[in-house]
């Protein structure tokens, strides 16, 4: 059996807890690297020691250390040229294992993360990964519109929303940063989830 893309994505693997050696298996058959899926600033090993576990699906649709710890730097330098008092609230609304929320409030100390994950599974196992890890991470079982409308923010607060919808396709990853009181900045994506994004 070859755990390529699909086998954890849409496959027998897509709702299961996957062992480490399935995590490497899918790392080499798919990349060339048994440490491709590294979540939480470790390698599979380190995090898979330390009772993190993920499903097969979210090893495919996380937001990778190196691809995460990129972003956080970027979402850092266009929030610098906001106001930030009181502090910030990141949000991801498409949480998944909160490894981009992770790299987000790591570069963005300080900063509130909350995020929200609709599929129960993915969401229990987040949960008790975050609760493991002792990560000051919020995470909700909700979908990203009720999630969203459920953020309370005071006066002048940024809010940072993540929008990458786990669609196992390499997705184009956006940010979305604005101010309670100004428009979005950076905000490129807005045929994906109209609704959610201030016109």
């Amino acid at each position: 059996m070859v755990y390529d893309r699909q086998l954890p994505l849409a496959g027998a693997k897509r709702n299961a807890v996957l062992q480490l050696s399935e995590v490497h298996r899918y790392g080499v058959d798919s990349y060339g690297d048994a440490d491709y899926v590294s979540i939480y600033g470790m390698v599979p090993a380190a995090w898979y020691s330390r009772g993190i576990r993920l499903l097969g699906r979210t090893a495919v649709e996380c937001t990778r250390d190196g691809l995460g710890d990129a972003i956080g730097k970027d979402v850092a330098a266009i929030a610098a040229g906001a106001s930030q008092s009181p502090p910030g609230v990141v949000v991801d609304l498409f949480a998944g294992s909160g490894n981009t929320l992770y790299w987000l409030l790591h570069h963005l100390p300080g900063t509130r993360g909350v995020g929200f994950e609709l599929d129960l599974g993915v969401f229990e196992l987040t949960r008790l990964n975050l609760f493991n890890l002792a990560l000051a991470i919020e995470i909700e079982n909700a979908d990203y519109v009720s999630g969203l409308a459920s953020v309370r923010m005071l006066e002048g607060q940024l809010l940072i929303a993540f929008i990458a919808p786990p669609l196992g396709q390499r997705p184009r990853q956006r940010v979305w940063a604005r101010s309670s009181t100004h428009r979005a900045s950076d905000c490129r994506n807005r045929r994906c989830l109209p609704e959610c994004i201030p016109k």
